[in-house]
């Protein structure tokens, strides 16, 4: 193979690796670049492990994956549960990591991060938005 094949072979992979790099920094936004903020005071509700303030947004009903427990809750029995899970795991930091728009009907999503001591949380949020109100149906919450 003379030198003239090898380097438009190492362009056409520099190409390759470069197009790959735009794609992903393009495709999967920072957590700096949230395409839909998350409220204040839920953020603030997590931030702080205020159950209360959390189920200021919650549906009359939901669907709920939070310690071992699975399956369509009301709004109390779903503040019931948290209220027990912050007071088992302390919020020492809440962090949103990724937002956006899911679905046809454009419920927005939130995944967040808790940490509690050395133990992590995933927390993944579906909310529907109606007159520019957050309502939650989804909630999960699951040790990383």
């Amino acid at each position: 193979m003379d030198n003239t094949s090898k380097t438009a072979r190492f362009h056409i992979v520099i190409c390759y690796i470069a197009f790959y790099l735009v794609f992903q920094a393009t495709a999967y936004p920072q957590a700096s670049e949230l395409s839909e903020p998350m409220p204040l005071a839920l953020k603030t509700g997590f931030e702080k492990g205020d159950a209360g303030r959390i189920s200021g947004f919650f549906n009359e009903t939901l669907s709920v994956e939070l310690q071992n427990q699975a399956g369509i809750f009301n709004k109390n029995q779903v503040e019931m549960m948290l209220q027990e899970f912050f007071l088992k795991n302390p919020v020492d930091n809440y962090t949103v990591k990724r937002s956006g728009i899911t679905g046809v009907a454009g419920d927005v999503y939130f995944i967040g991060e808790i940490l509690s001591g050395s133990v992590h949380f995933r927390v993944y949020l579906i909310c529907s938005k109606v007159n520019n109100l957050h309502n939650i149906h989804s909630l999960s919450i699951t040790r990383i």
